[in-house]
């Protein structure tokens, strides 16, 4: 059987598509492809406008609760990365959007810019936030290890130097790859039009530079964060089945500093909290997670040039629903399950339940 695949030529410094018959694995043209990913569209923008609301509803809670717990510093620092990851998500969705894409007194080729402006760095960001995931789980790990030293190991000025450390080196490395895919005018002749698209550096350092840094930044921080978050999650889950079965069999009134830690109303709600968050971020990253090892053991088959295009592209439309999802969601379980939480959300939009004007709410 002849194989089929998805070529490319050059023609005044512009990459057109030219597909040749149907597709060896995908039986799928580009045109029934286009049909089912306008599908893909509406859910990932509705998370995206979801995500951008109750983000900024986080950031404004977070705030009015005070910096003064190292839990509560992290999670508002998760909350400003959601919120950018949101908001580059529905720009990236508005530009395939055939409404929008599709305007002729656009100045832009708004496919092309999104991949550029909106994609590569979103990717960056996301894996701001799966360290930051990270970050919050690590913390909540020693604070059951070892809870009378964690608040002299992981202070408020720490918390706040990791946070900036974690932000310098997850977003800046995504300014290299403007060099690498640059912003130009160029001609396209089947609109006859001159506008601004996306311009390829095929020199070789350049491309190895964004080859090393893509791997180290795209897959290693996600693999690293994403280890950590399941070990610790898995370490989290342990403690809240030992605690629960140690309250149903408690019959005395000695009980350790351990399990009086453990055992806390406080502490138990907050393991919750982070470990519904771990588990969201795992399960929303593991399509992302599986397009990068599809990256690393078939390099020239699984992208946009290989014979596997079709499957990527529909693969990556479904990573970018669940990485809108992932972060939408921490909004509903901070206020299931945290009591301040809930309770200055309340104040804030004026609708303070009954005795919280007398009751002191709890911090967790």
């Amino acid at each position: 059987m002849e194989e089929k695949f998805f070529n490319e030529t050059q023609r005044n410094n512009e990459l057109i598509p030219v597909r040749h018959g149907g597709w060896n694995l995908v039986t799928m043209t580009w045109v029934e492809l286009e049909s089912v990913l306008i599908y893909t569209l509406v859910p990932a923008m509705t998370f995206s406008l979801l995500g951008v609301l109750t983000n900024l509803l986080n950031i404004v809670v977070f705030s009015k609760m005070g910096l003064h717990e190292t839990t509560t510093i992290s999670m508002l620092a998760l909350a400003v990365s959601d919120l950018i990851c949101s908001i580059l998500t529905a720009w990236g969705v508005l530009c395939f959007i055939p409404a929008f894409r599709d305007m002729p007194s656009l100045p832009f080729v708004s496919t092309e810019i999104a991949s550029v402006v909106g994609g590569s760095f979103r990717i960056y960001v996301t894996r701001t936030g799966g360290m930051l995931t990270a970050l919050i789980t690590v913390e909540r790990c020693l604070c059951v290890v070892a809870p009378l030293k964690v608040k002299r190991i992981i202070t408020l000025s720490v918390t706040r130097a990791i946070v900036i450390v974690i932000f310098t080196i997850t977003v800046l490395p995504s300014f290299a790859y403007f060099f690498w895919d640059t912003l130009a005018w160029k001609f396209y002749p089947h609109l006859n039009k001159t506008l601004i698209g996306v311009v390829h550096n095929d020199r070789p350092v350049v491309t190895l530079v964004n080859q090393i840094n893509g791997f180290v930044c795209g897959f290693g921080y996600l693999f690293i964060s994403s280890l950590i978050i399941f070990v610790c999650t898995i370490f989290l889950i342990i403690v809240l089945l030992r605690s629960h079965k140690w309250r149903g069999s408690f019959n005395s009134q000695e009980q350790s500093t351990d399990q009086k830690s453990a055992g806390s109303t406080k502490e138990i709600k907050l393991i919750i909290v982070v470990t519904a968050i771990a588990t969201i971020f795992i399960l929303g990253m593991l399509p992302g997670m599986a397009i990068r090892c599809g990256m690393a053991i078939l390099p020239l088959k699984f992208s946009l040039r290989g014979p596997f295009a079709p499957f990527y592209v529909f693969s990556t439309f479904l990573a970018t629903i669940t990485d809108a999802a992932n972060s939408s969601i921490n909004f509903f379980v901070y206020f299931t399950m945290g009591t301040k939480f809930k309770s200055t959300f309340y104040r804030l939009i004026g609708l303070v339940k009954k005795g919280d004007k007398k009751a002191k709410p709890n911090m967790n």
